[in-house]
């Protein structure tokens, strides 16, 4: 059923509840709130959201329509987006417990649905939301039947050499393919995607496609990027996040058994590599604060190794052949780079924040000045943030703590501290070693400064 009948079932419904009783219907509404740029459901909106299905269970029949909303923060272009993600969050849930797709439709509105003011940090937080509204029918519900049934038959779908590669050259934008034809995709930073015809679950003819790469250390640092694993931090050559959706902007999968051909720059070959995939965290991205950013791979709070995919190094690229579509990262533990011990116990590090505090969009990294590893502290306190059991630290490890923070104006905010571990670090006999440090946060003239002063690190 197309988007525009579904949209006008709605409205013969909300009709019938309004004039009739015979067929017991309740319409119910409900709004789950996110969280500044993020897409990630909350659990105590997961809890809301099985009440409302909880409610299903006594109707044979239901309809549900889901739309995404932002604040007026950041470009039209990236809150459409972010606003269609918040739908898409909330759709795969109900999806997730059980509920029909063909009963549920999603739409984002970005910024053109506020039902508060902007001016406010209070009225913004309203507006970034999703809202649910749902048909409940004692009675079983059917979709109108246009008074013309008949259908001219869709055009012949032209004919595809898949032995004829189609090569595309990606921006910031998602690129539209042929999943029938073999594709080669090169990113902005040079990433080469090679995708075989016929790999994905879709009888679709066009697919959207986008690439997200991290390459340098300043987009690592702006998008709060950690490089750890379960066993500790890594030193990463580089991540990238590969998205395949369909016209409805539904995550397409590929087939079992299949692969995608991942070729990722390096500057220079490194051993031990192997290939990590993201996991947990929610949907970010930079906002727009200053001239449009590149897009930036999903946060993560861990990454996960392979074990069965190999690494393989063919002209200053590392290549391997992704199984699925995700977020990648082409790393090692960093044990390798600063020839420590695999068994180190780690640091415990304590760092208090000095300066104005605001209790939103805070970040605390360790980054290495000269090995590739990002490592996020967590918040103990308003003002104290820790490391806890850093490994693989050695004693002439040069490193950065960074902080970054943001008021309610989105004013950036902006800490650091060179030092090498040696210089604080107080060893035991044993557990970890402890570390202490303090920052003072100082206030930047917008987000282009920010940008500076980590591209100086």
């Amino acid at each position: 059923m197309c988007f525009t009948m579904k949209k006008l079932w709605l409205f013969l419904l909300l009709a019938v509840v309004g004039s009739s009783y015979t067929f017991a219907q309740q319409f119910a509404i409900d709004t789950v709130y996110f969280d500044f740029d993020s897409d990630r459901l909350k659990a105590e909106y997961q809890v809301a959201l099985d009440s409302l299905i909880a409610k299903f269970s006594g109707y044979p029949a239901y309809y549900v329509e889901i739309t995404g909303h932002t604040d007026s923060i950041g470009s039209d272009e990236y809150n459409q987006d972010l606003s269609e993600r918040r739908a898409l969050s909330v759709y795969s849930y109900l999806v997730q417990k059980g509920l029909h797709p063909n009963r549920m439709s999603y739409e984002g509105f970005g910024t053109r649905k506020p039902v508060a003011p902007n001016n406010s940090f209070l009225g913004r937080s309203k507006n970034r939301r999703a809202d649910i509204a749902v048909i409940f029918s004692s009675e079983p519900l059917e979709p109108p039947i246009a008074e013309n049934t008949e259908e001219e038959a869709p055009p012949a779908e032209p004919e595809v050499d898949p032995g004829v590669p189609v090569e595309q050259q990606a921006g910031f934008d998602a690129l539209t393919i042929d999943p029938r034809a073999t594709n080669i995709i090169t990113g902005p930073q040079g990433t080469r995607i090679t995708i075989p015809p016929n790999v994905f679950e879709t009888n679709d003819t066009q697919l959207s496609f986008e690439i997200k790469e991290l390459y340098n250390k300043k987009d690592i640092i702006l998008s709060a990027m950690p490089t750890i694993d379960k066993n500790g931090p890594l030193e990463t050559a580089g991540m990238v996040e590969v998205e395949v959706r369909n016209a409805r902007r539904r995550p397409v999968r590929l087939k079992q058994g299949m692969a995608l051909k991942v070729e990722m720059p390096t500057t220079r070959r490194e051993p031990n590599m192997a290939v990590y995939r993201g996991s947990g965290g929610s949907s970010s991205g930079s906002r727009s604060r200053g001239s449009k950013p590149a897009p930036v791979i999903t946060p993560v709070r861990l990454w996960q190794l392979l074990p069965d995919v190999a690494v393989g190094y063919r002209g200053n690229m590392y290549e391997f052949q992704a199984p699925t579509t995700a977020r990648f990262n082409v790393a090692r533990p960093l044990h390798y780079a600063t020839n420590t011990d695999e068994d180190d116990p780690g640091v415990d590090f304590t760092v208090k924040l000095k300066g104005k505090r605001f209790e939103r969009n805070t970040s605390v990294m360790l980054v290495g000045e000269v090995v590739r590893t990002f490592i996020p502290f967590t918040k103990q306190s308003t003002r104290v943030y820790r490391g806890k059991g850093i490994k693989y630290l050695a004693d002439d490890t040069k490193l950065v703590l960074i902080a970054i923070q943001y008021d309610n104006d989105d004013t950036p905010y902006f800490a650091k501290r060179e030092f090498k571990l040696s210089t604080y670090v107080k060893k035991k006999k044993k557990g970890p070693a402890t570390a202490k440090l303090k920052m003072k946060f100082r206030k930047l003239n917008d987000y282009n400064e920010l940008v500076e002063k980590v591209s100086e690190l």
